[in-house]
């Protein structure tokens, strides 16, 4: 025999049973008659369409062809009432269609989603700036503080390019015996004069041609910056041709090595000259000559 505490939870739970499957029943219910109501609607819309599809028609054939009888006549407007019906129809029933899937359709709650935001590349060198706690407790005055994790802000920020001029200072002897001089020999230079540096003329090159600035617009942002290029131009724009046309030169170097290796071919000394020794076409020139 069964408790009757359980007994009473058996009731509960029979009688939760049967209310879940009447409101079951109902939603089915409700999704047909709703279903039905847009199939009706659609119908309905068709047929008003259809009716004035069929009034346009005859209007035309009777423009066209004239009034002949009194029959066009009536018809053309037995088919006009029936459009104007079939239409209140099709209205009516769509209505009853959108009544039927209010009822049908089941509306949730509006949950606000808080958007969360989202950090920077790990691998982005880190900058801490602590602001250190007070010492004593701005309430009471207490010095007994306890100390808990910190709330950390992270902003992105940008350093500005740095532009420095290196000088290079090669001392320079003399013999006191034999009287002559020596000195050590200058460092290499990715232009004549080393006038401008590999990083320097690196960028350039970059906002050249990947960024497609102009020599004059970098010049003057440069000035901006207290760099004055303005009796230089010339020669950076001769630069710039001569490491594009270094660049070309090296890219003719490997791609006839590599076709030498892909034939199985000694890739000799004087194709690789020929091809390097190739002139560059005209239009580049002129384009890096900018």
């Amino acid at each position: 025999m069964l408790s009757s505490d359980a007994c009473d939870e058996l009731l509960q739970l029979r009688t939760e049973l049967a209310v879940a499957r009447d409101l079951a029943e109902k939603a089915q219910a409700n999704a047909l008659n709703a279903e039905a109501a847009r199939v009706r609607a659609i119908n309905s819309d068709l047929l008003a369409r259809n009716a004035h599809f069929e009034w346009m028609n005859e209007k035309m054939r009777r423009d066209k062809y004239g009034a002949s009888s009194e029959r066009s006549r009536r018809l053309i407007d037995q088919l006009e009432l029936t459009f104007e019906e079939l239409e209140a129809d099709a209205a009516e029933a769509e209505r009853l269609g959108a009544i039927a899937s209010a009822k049908a359709t089941m509306v949730t709650a509006f949950t606000c989603v808080r958007s969360t935001r989202r950090d920077f590349d790990p691998g982005l060198p880190r900058e801490q700036v602590v602001i250190p706690a007070p010492d004593l407790c701005p309430c009471c005055g207490s010095a007994d503080l306890s100390h808990l994790p910190a709330d950390i802000t992270e902003t992105l920020e940008k350093v500005p390019a740095r532009h420095k001029v290196i000088q290079t200072v090669r001392e320079k002897v003399s013999c006191r015996r034999c009287e002559k001089t020596s000195q050590p020999p200058a460092p290499f230079h990715v232009t004549p004069r080393g006038m401008f540096g590999p990083h320097f003329l690196a960028s350039l090159i970059f906002q050249k041609y990947g960024l497609d600035q102009p020599l004059n617009s970098q010049c003057d942002g440069l000035e901006s910056v207290g760099i004055s290029l303005s009796n230089c131009v010339q020669a950076l724009r001769y630069s710039v041709l001569f490491l594009t046309m270094a660049l070309s030169v090296m890219r003719s170097f490997r791609m006839v090595a590599t076709i030498a290796s892909l034939k199985g071919l000694p890739a000799s000394r004087s194709r690789l000259v020929v091809a390097a020794r190739r002139p560059l076409p005209q239009r580049a020139m002129v384009s890096a000559a900018r």
